[in-house]
């Protein structure tokens, strides 16, 4: 009877101190078992606290350790911060609520939740509940529900204007191109970013060559929604040769990328060969690089050739309809040469066609190309199959391979340009003829090769 006047004694005075704190610190403790000390200034828990504020605040955690003097709560393990009115989630080892300065702060690494759509991960986080401003002097990486991703230094958050600040910031989108941003602006309401001194590496893969290494940089960039606008912008897809200038650059006052156009456009823009201006565009655009199909220009092309100098070629794109489309690339050489390249694609239910022919006009360079002053080629492929009475399939392919002289296609590099010529000295044509039933096939081939590096008697 004595022992248990004194445990309902003791559960009495402990529900009576719990209260009080409550009261005096407009903090509520919520756990299984709470242990005083210090006459009652000193509270702790070991299994399992939840702790909420006037301010509709929950930290849940393992372990916490309460100081009512100083107005410090140091919650441990496992612990969440939700904070209902700013929809922000918290998720650190170690947070330790500074009462009295309304200041969080986390220990070690941390993860937040903010703004439904994005995440963060960093260390060493403060959150300011007066002023809603977070902090971190520590890496911060930053994602997005569209895989885009950030990563920057003296991470700020002002929760109220919904902006992100930092320094020294790289930006990676979904298609895995890279921004380098030396201090960086970030409205999540307009879904809008500001930065200044940028450099963009794009995405090897996409351009569809790895060797190149396609960048740009800019003054300053400004991202809003699915457009880019760079001020001062220069461009260029040559690999990089350290402290060099690149071969060929395009800079221009401005540069715009529209995702949804899938369009990259230029305005006041000059073509550089090794810092040199050569060719100057009051507007310029071609397809970004995730475009199929439509028209615009393409990368320009520049090289080097001992017999023939410089060069520089700017293909064209033209989508003629949904199964017809060509591509004409003109050539520009620094010793009076010229080359227009065409080629043209067609694709139907019961054929296909490819033809790429050529036009160049030379001057005063008979040293390297054995001919008068004008040169041609013409290649093409064609591919029908049509119905037949006797048999389940027959198919026509007809190839023709010609050019003006023996030295054209070798001496201009034309088969870099086009699919269709895999040799420069040896011509090929052939009309094939294919008959094909369950239990029958015949085939008859009609070929002619021609060695251009032979005379004319024995090619």
């Amino acid at each position: 009877m004595k022992n248990s006047f004194f445990i309902f004694f003791f559960w009495i005075f402990s529900f009576c101190i719990t209260s009080v704190v409550v009261q005096s610190s407009e903090l509520n403790f919520e756990s299984e078992e709470i242990l005083v000390s210090d006459k009652g200034n000193i509270i702790t828990a070991d299994n399992g606290v939840v702790i909420k504020d006037e301010d509709n605040l929950k930290i849940s955690g393992e372990k916490f350790i309460y100081n009512k003097k100083l107005q410090i709560v140091n919650i441990n393990q496992d612990v969440k911060l939700i904070d209902y009115i700013n929809n922000i989630e918290i998720d650190a080892s170690n947070i330790i609520y500074f009462k009295n300065e309304e200041k969080i702060i986390t220990r070690g690494q941390t993860f937040i939740k903010f703004n439904k759509n994005y995440t963060a991960e960093t260390k060493n986080l403060i959150f300011y509940k007066n002023t809603s401003i977070i902090k971190s002097n520590d890496l911060t990486i930053v994602k997005d529900n569209l895989r885009n991703k950030l990563t920057l230094n003296k991470f700020t958050y002002l929760i109220n204007k919904n902006i992100i600040k930092g320094k020294s910031a790289i930006y990676v989108d979904s298609l895995k191109n890279e921004y380098v941003i030396g201090d960086i602006v970030a409205d999540l309401a307009l879904n809008k970013l500001l930065g200044k001194d940028v450099d963009i590496n794009f995405n090897n893969n996409i351009l569809g060559n790895k060797e190149n290494e396609p960048r740009l940089k800019g003054r300053s960039i400004e991202i809003e929604n699915d457009i880019s606008f760079i001020k001062k912008g220069v461009f260029t897809s040559c690999k990089k040769r350290k402290d060099k200038c690149p071969p060929w650059e395009m800079s221009a006052s401005e540069v715009e990328h529209n995702k949804k156009k899938k369009q990259i456009s230029y305005k006041d823009a000059w073509l550089k060969v090794y810092d040199t201006p050569v060719l100057y565009f009051p507007k310029f655009f071609h397809p970004d690089p995730t475009v199929k199909r439509q028209s615009g220009f393409l990368i320009p092309k520049f090289s080097d050739s001992l017999n023939f100098g410089q060069s520089i070629n700017i293909p064209y794109y033209f989508m003629i309809s949904e199964n017809r489309d060509a591509t004409i690339t003109p050539t520009l050489f620094s010793k009076n040469n010229f080359i227009l390249q065409t080629e043209y694609r067609e694709r139907n239910n019961n054929s296909k066609h490819d033809f790429d022919f050529s036009l160049n006009r030379k001057k005063n360079i008979a040293k390297f190309i054995q001919s008068s002053q004008t040169n041609t080629h013409f290649f093409s492929k064609s591919k029908f199959e049509y119905d037949s009475e006797n048999f389940d399939s027959s198919i026509v392919d007809i190839n023709i391979q010609r050019s003006s002289n023996d030295t054209y296609l070798k001496a201009f590099d034309l088969a870099s340009n086009t699919p269709l010529i895999d040799d420069t000295t040896t011509l090929k044509s052939n009309i094939n003829f294919g008959f094909y039933r369950e239990n029958l096939f015949l085939e008859t081939n009609f070929q002619a090769y021609e060695d251009l590096t032979k005379n004319r008697h024995d090619r």
